[in-house]
């Protein structure tokens, strides 16, 4: 699902009561307009104290064109908002020349950072999600304020997306984070679908407000859902976690606070948000577990060659929780480097998570990168038992493929082969 219900109006608070002029950065027939043309068509009459939004495109790409709207828009005085990719966000340099020619808040896609780093489908490893964080907080460090849009409710998202998103806005110092769920627009594709499918829960359009939940989700219920909201908006605008991510020494730390404060205002009335046992089981599931050993470790890639003595230190065996409420099932996708240690943990929580009353746990192993020679002989044989107790609860995904790949390193022989056999993977 792409479609979601759009806020707007996050301009307002930025510049009080001040003249907001919108300009577009495309033509009528959707090009690209040139920045000089920009300036001399529509900026250049308008009084300095006139806020500019510019809308329509996104700066950063090309690289170029950014550079050049923003040293222009610096004779002009004016201060003006954009809508920007996470590409300008990585470089400094710009960052500090916009805020130097006027920027002041910068507007980046929210479904885009969740699709690659948040939602149970990211296509990103997790170590990306600290690198991104790191380039969005240089932008409070230029004095510019950070607007991103989040919505909840897509069929990749489960109940972690929100304890995820809410510790991201934190990490990342995102100045003004706004959410909502996910509302099909009457009559269009996506509203048809979900109808033909029996997933619309009602018709009364004026809950169509991207604050209430309209739909059956795919990963979790609809309290679950409305639940998240109120939690995530809880969490992201108490009053010290606004002061962490706004306050800056640059300037416009009140103004930015305002802007806070006025959004706090909206969800003032809420219920509060709970902090379910399912995203608690979910936080914990998710946790890196360190990898401890130095020893040998085999790649689970066809393209590597033999086993390999690697120091490891400081390696990590990251995992990913999904749960579909609906199917009573979790999905443990194991990613980075397995030792013995990094297994009996993951062989914890897959206790912990058939004690909360999971029926069925894929253990998904299309991530692994590397796996110690004590996992597939010690570990292996300590814990056959409990292997073969699991095996009408606990599925696997991509195992053959590791075991052939983790075969042909070792010269075509696959320790402890026969124990493979008694877990089952996923058809």
């Amino acid at each position: 699902m792409k479609e979601g219900h759009n806020h707007s109006g996050w301009e307002r608070p930025m510049a009080g009561s001040l003249p907001i002029h919108v300009v577009s950065l495309l033509g009528s027939q959707g090009e690209r307009r040139l920045p000089i043309d920009i300036i001399k068509q529509d900026l250049r009459s308008l009084p300095a104290t006139t806020w500019i939004a510019f809308h329509g495109d996104t700066l950063g790409e090309p690289l170029a064109y950014a550079t050049d709207l923003i040293r222009r828009m610096g004779s002009l005085k004016h201060q003006w908002i954009a809508q920007a990719s996470l590409t300008l966000a990585a470089k400094p340099e710009l960052l500090h020349s916009a805020r130097q020619n006027g920027c002041r808040a910068l507007s980046f896609d929210g479904e885009q950072i969740s699709a690659q780093y948040l939602t149970t489908e990211a296509l990103a490893p997790q170590e990306a999600l600290a690198d991104l964080a790191t380039s969005l907080r240089q932008l409070a460090a230029h004095g510019i304020l950070s607007v991103v849009r989040f919505v909840f409710g897509y069929d990749t998202d489960d109940e972690g997306v929100f304890e995820r998103t809410a510790h991201f806005c934190l990490d990342a110092r995102i100045g003004l984070p706004l959410f909502s769920v996910f509302t099909p627009h009457h009559q269009s594709a996506l509203f048809l679908a979900l109808e033909r499918e029996g997933r619309l829960l009602h018709q009364d359009f004026s809950c169509y407000d991207g604050s209430q939940v309209v739909f059956q989700p795919k990963l979790m219920t609809p309290e679950a859902l409305q639940n998240g909201l109120h939690w995530t908006r809880q969490q992201v605008y108490r009053q010290s976690a606004i002061w962490r991510r706004v306050f800056s020494w640059k300037g416009r730390s009140l103004h930015n606070l305002f802007a806070n404060y006025e959004q706090r205002r909206l969800f003032r009335n809420d219920p509060p948000g709970v902090y379910t046992e399912t995203m608690q089981l979910l936080s914990h599931l998710s946790r890196p577990i360190p990898v401890q050993e130095q020893t040998s470790f085999i790649s689970t890639l066809k393209d590597a060659v033999g086993e390999k003595k690697r120091q490891l230190h400081g390696m990590l065996l990251c995992t990913r929780a999904i749960r579909n409420d609906q199917l009573k099932a979790l999905t443990l996708r194991l990613e980075g480097v397995l030792d013995a240690s990094s297994a009996t943990e993951v062989l914890q929580r897959i206790h912990a998570a058939i004690r909360a009353g999971h029926q069925k746990v894929v253990l998904d192993l299309k991530g692994l990168e590397l796996v110690s020679h004590t996992v597939i002989t010690r570990f292996l044989e300590e814990n056959a038992q409990t292997l073969v107790a699991l095996r009408d609860r606990v599925v696997f995904r991509h195992l053959r493929t590791a075991l052939d790949a983790i075969k042909t390193n070792l010269g075509g022989v696959l320790p402890n082969a026969e124990l493979f056999e008694l877990v089952t993977e996923e058809a």
